[in-house]
């Protein structure tokens, strides 16, 4: 019937039926030739069982939380920039009555001259999540939490949820009052021990002393594992990036790249290691620089090689640079090249961390102060 109502009055004819309890939507289109004349129909069937199936989930969700609010010990309430509140639960119009046509001011009996400072409103114009502790004019003190959200209208509004801690509030005053007497009986045997405190004096002082000592020991504890926390991830943040540049290749010239700058920095990463290891030449302050001839010119390349990826990959622009003597030729000096490739590795690990957006550029100039000795100026800038 449907397809000769279709091809009858040359138009859609869309209807829906239940077939084994499932709901199905069917479309009938007929194309019609340079006449006008039906010559052929295009039938579509869509199976809207899961979706009418979600539509009745979603009314038994609303229907639990409603309900779930409902039987909460505490008050419910939605506030709108209006200052309206249009749902409070069953708790609230106990204690408040009902809302309707009401503003909140009117609603709760509020005692403030303006809403502007009120929280709610505040955490609307901020967007974020509020909590703190109001007492309506009878004397009642709840602790009220408020978060923004979107209703199932798609308006922006307030859920204020409240508990009832007048209670605890008096228990709190109660427990302050002990605390005051207690701390004045406290005070009076305080005075009556000052005497016998006097002796103990001087076995005080030395405790503090070591406690001083052992406070600061703990202190360079701390420094020395945050300092090689630091100096351990910077080299190792290296190798994992270039091991997962090496996965996503295929090329075996860049593959091979990759892995020799893994190689660089796992030599970093070993001579630190190594040092952390000498414990006690670093707790005796001799940790001694290791000093041998050295091309600055390839130090300088391996840094470029190793960070240039990582800076790149995080969309910024990455600019290296020799001037002076080394843009001519390489530069050999008389350094310890571990310790140079960690400060330098350290400085571009941070400015590559703490820049989101633009550039970060590397230089070095290099220039003869006097026959065979060579002044290096390395300069690290980001924006």
């Amino acid at each position: 019937a449907k397809i000769a109502e279709a091809i009858r009055e040359v138009r859609p004819v869309r209807f829906e039926e239940e077939i084994d309890g499932r709901s199905l939507v069917h479309s009938i289109v007929p194309v019609a030739n340079p006449w006008g004349e039906v010559a052929r129909l295009a039938v579509h069937t869509l199976d809207m069982t899961k979706l009418r199936r979600t539509d009745e989930d979603l009314r038994r969700e609303q229907q639990r939380q409603i309900f779930f609010m409902e039987s909460l010990p505490g008050i419910v309430y939605h506030l709108y920039p209006d200052n309206t509140i249009r749902y409070a639960n069953r708790y609230f119009r106990r204690y408040f009555g009902s809302p309707r046509d009401k503003t909140c001011r009117e609603a709760l009996n509020c005692s403030e001259l303006s809403c502007e400072a009120c929280p709610p409103m505040e955490a609307m114009e901020t967007d974020r999540a509020l909590e703190w502790d109001w007492t309506d004019p009878q004397g009642r003190t709840f602790h009220l939490q408020c978060s923004p959200m979107t209703d199932s209208a798609g308006e922006r509004m307030i859920m204020v949820l409240g508990i009832d801690i007048t209670a605890r509030q008096k228990a709190e005053d109660a427990l302050k009052q002990a605390r005051d007497k207690l701390e004045e009986r406290v005070r009076q045997r305080t005075e009556e021990l000052e005497e016998a405190n006097l002796a103990l004096t001087n076995k005080s002082v030395r405790l503090v002393n070591a406690m001083k000592k052992a406070d600061e020991a703990t202190r360079a504890k701390s420094s020395f594992l945050a300092n090689m926390s630091h100096e351990i991830r910077t080299p190792l943040n290296a190798v994992l990036g270039m091991a997962e540049l090496a996965t996503s290749v295929t090329d075996p010239d860049r593959k091979n790249h990759y892995l020799s700058r893994i190689m660089d920095a796992g030599n970093s990463l070993l001579a630190i290691i190594n040092d952390i290891l000498d414990f006690s030449k670093i707790e005796a302050g001799k940790l001694e620089l290791e000093m041998m001839p050295t091309c600055v010119t390839e130090v300088f390349h391996s840094l470029c090689r190793q960070f240039r990826p990582r800076v790149e990959a995080k969309g910024l622009s990455f600019t290296s640079v020799l001037s002076g003597l080394m843009a001519r030729e390489e530069v050999w000096a008389e350094l310890d090249p571990t310790r140079l490739t960690q400060v330098l590795g350290n400085l571009l690990a941070n400015a590559l961390k703490f820049t989101s957006e633009g550039a970060v550029t590397f230089t070095v100039h290099a220039r003869e102060v006097t026959n065979g000795c060579v002044a290096l100026d390395f300069r690290i800038r980001d924006t």
